[in-house]
């Protein structure tokens, strides 16, 4: 798969001069995979993939070129089956390698390996119970283990669903983090995260709900912080708690042979806050994160037929925070758009998909970044090859 997008950026909104910012993002992505049964029960897949991204960011007037380049090579080990009619056990393996080419650092490299296993054991018809560990490590770093343990009780023929989970999840710091230059902090300490996770769904006819509430605990979150020289930095400035509640809703309704129509509606509510900061000088605990909104609906329907589709989505996302003391905010905004669709090609040899989508039909003034304005109304055209 290979992508390009050429973008002209807008100027911050108080800038009244002539500005030219031009970007440019390309990405190929080459993926072989493999699948096949090695036991009576037990199947393997194997996949590998490389990935090239590039960024180009000129702004002439002020004299500023950057050009970053990344290749990835990921490898990826999947074997599952059962152990007797009650136990499945998953067992996976992951080795990444990175490297990266930029304007402010070049040839970092960086290589994740991962090999984590997950066991499944099922009481009775309705009882489940999942155990999972999966150790990580980033180059010769000590290994930061992360278990998880769930369980899942099923009614009414199991179209009902109960489950509850806990994990334990890292997140190692970005090479920008490490080494952006200036600014990069190459002691920065992962993030530790304790999630727990409570939820319900229900399956009826060709509609199903999903209602999830959950409560994570982050330690070491990292956050570019102004730094003594006048340039940002990356550190490990506070602890941070977030709670909420994610619920979904999709269907599936068949009008004829023909048509269909899938409806969907996406709803989060999440209060992530500062629990505890590291610098003394921040009275930011019981504050809410910046540019994190408290709702966010995402909601629309796909109408298909044959193999041409058309679809609309609307989004809403509320204020979000532009400071630490939450005294500054940039207000909720909403948006309307609409794509038009299918496979125009379809044999043994390849698939061809071709899509346009408008963007922000209603025309809106919106900003995602302060003092950024979104485009209008736009126009995008998508041609997909898929080779078999």
């Amino acid at each position: 798969m290979y992508s390009s997008t050429e973008r002209n950026i807008p100027p911050v909104i108080l800038n009244t001069d002539y500005v030219d910012e031009q970007q440019n993002d390309k990405s190929a992505v080459i993926t072989v995979s493999h699948q096949r049964k090695i036991f009576q029960y037990w199947y393997l897949n194997l996949q590998t993939a490389y990935k090239f991204t590039e960024l180009m960011y000129r702004d002439e007037q002020s004299d500023v070129y950057s050009n970053s380049n990344m290749h990835s090579i990921q490898n990826r080990a999947v074997a599952n089956g059962w152990i007797g009619k009650r136990n499945q056990l998953f067992i996976n393996g992951l080795l990444n390698y990175d490297v990266a080419y930029t304007t402010n650092y070049s040839g970092k490299t960086r290589a994740k390996t991962a090999l984590g296993a997950q066991w499944m054991h099922y009481f009775g018809y309705h009882w489940k119970t999942m155990v999972g560990i999966r150790p990580e490590m980033y180059d010769s770093e000590t290994a930061l283990w992360q278990p998880s343990i769930g369980l899942v009780r099923t009614f009414w023929r199991s179209k009902i669903e109960l489950k509850a989970n806990f994990s334990r999840n890292v997140r190692f710091p970005t090479l920008n983090d490490l080494y952006w230059e200036p600014g990069g902090n190459p002691d920065l300490k992962p993030e530790e995260a304790q999630t727990t996770e409570l939820g319900v769904s229900l399956n009826v006819k060709n509609w199903h709900l999903n209602v999830t509430g959950f409560y994570s605990d982050v330690k070491n979150w990292i956050q570019w912080v102004p730094g003594s020289t006048g340039f940002s930095i990356p550190e490990n400035v506070q602890n941070v708690v977030n709670s909420g509640v994610e619920v979904g809703l999709n269907g599936n309704y068949v009008i004829s042979k023909k048509w269909n129509i899938s409806p969907s509606i996406q709803y989060t509510y999440a209060n992530p806050t500062v629990d505890e900061s590291t610098n003394v000088d921040n009275n930011t605990v019981g504050n809410q994160l910046i540019y994190t909104p408290n709702n966010k609906l995402v909601a629309g329907f796909v109408l298909n037929y044959n193999q041409f589709n058309l679809g609309v989505d609307y989004q809403f996302v509320d204020q979000r925070y532009l400071n630490q003391d939450n005294t500054w905010y940039m207000p909720e905004y909403d948006l309307l758009d609409a794509h038009i669709g299918g496979e125009i090609i379809n044999n043994k040899w390849v698939i061809i998909q071709a899509r346009i989508s408008i963007k922000n039909i209603l025309d809106k003034d919106y900003m995602v970044l302060a003092w950024r304005p979104m485009p209008g109304r736009s126009y995008q055209a998508d041609l997909v090859v898929t080779f078999r």
